[in-house]
């Protein structure tokens, strides 16, 4: 049925539907009703100006984590330890989240000044074998180095962004004025060369420790600087123990290495996120106790 743009005739409606006047009012109150109910769709411009829908370049990067520079390359004293803390930002209380992140970069600076660390890796090797675990462990903080730390220190820096609150902390006299804020940052810088390649340095002992990026990535950090330290306790002390059996019908070597070292004043250095692989890498370096032991690891690794 076609309607023209003639005014609406109630008496043709009522008549030709055999509908009542009140039936009339309600279908008409039903009818606005729906249509002031529904909402307003702007369709915009198909134009490339300013108010175009489409993503813009920063956009596309919301969903990248940022971080300030002194998170991947530390500051290093001969006369200071630093340490970073994190926590996850607290979008009701970012006061909490700062103060977590500081209790974490306490706990973290007492583990760099002094750590003992028992571990052992295991290896086996044979005739076109040859395995190496990464080593379990334990570590063990000198008595009361956190309180120690409590006590004397300073936050120099924070930085506070949608993921994380990191603040960066140094050993000293405590102090209580504000650390400045910092910038942060979604690049992450090309690969470094440590990764493959580690450092070389008079009177130094240089480790690396990686580990997957995990839905928390602050453990993942956390665990990539326990398997440094582990690395170094095995460059300072490695006691093997050997037994050769027959596996799979061939004679292997099974090795088991211990370590049991006190660990001194280590820095970490720098740290690396392999955004590909979805790994984190940090470099650490502790001074060499023997004075000795740095000339023999560069020998080895030549």
């Amino acid at each position: 049925m076609m309607f023209d743009d003639a005014p609406i005739n109630i008496d043709m409606i009522l008549y030709r539907f055999n509908y009542s006047p009140n039936q009339i009012v309600i279908m008409l109150c039903f009818i606005l009703l729906i249509g002031c109910g529904q909402p307003t769709v702007n369709t915009g411009s198909l134009s490339s100006d300013s108010n175009s829908s489409q993503p813009t370049k920063n956009d596309l990067q919301t969903d990248k984590k940022l971080y300030p520079d002194w998170f991947w390359g530390m500051p290093i004293s001969d006369d200071s330890l630093f340490a970073v803390g994190l926590s996850e930002t607290s979008s009701r209380r970012p006061e909490d989240s700062e103060i977590r992140a500081v209790e974490d970069a306490i706990k973290n600076l007492a583990n760099l000044m002094s750590v003992k660390v028992k571990a052992e890796r295991k290896s086996i090797r044979g005739e076109g074998l040859s395995f190496l675990d990464d080593g379990t462990g334990t570590e063990e903080l000198a008595t009361d180095a956190e309180s120690l730390v409590k006590d004397n220190h300073r936050v120099i820096k924070k930085f506070v962004s949608p993921d994380y609150t990191f603040v960066l902390i140094e050993y000293g006299k405590a102090d209580d004025s504000a650390p400045e804020i910092s910038m942060g940052s979604a690049a992450i810088h090309p690969k470094p060369q440590w990764i493959t390649k580690l450092i070389k340095e008079k009177d130094y002992l240089y480790s690396v420790g990686d580990y997957p990026l995990y839905y928390r990535e602050l453990d993942s950090w956390r665990i990539a600087e326990k398997k440094a330290k582990l690395a170094l306790a095995f460059t300072l002390e490695s006691n093997v123990k050997e037994m050769t059996q027959e596996l799979d019908g061939q004679m292997v070597t099974i090795s088991s290495i211990t370590t049991d070292v006190q660990l001194n004043n280590i820095q970490i250095i720098s740290r690396w996120k392999d955004e590909n692989l979805n790994n984190c890498y940090v470099l650490m370096r502790m001074k060499d106790p023997t004075g000795v032991l740095w000339r023999k690891v560069n020998r080895n690794e030549e």
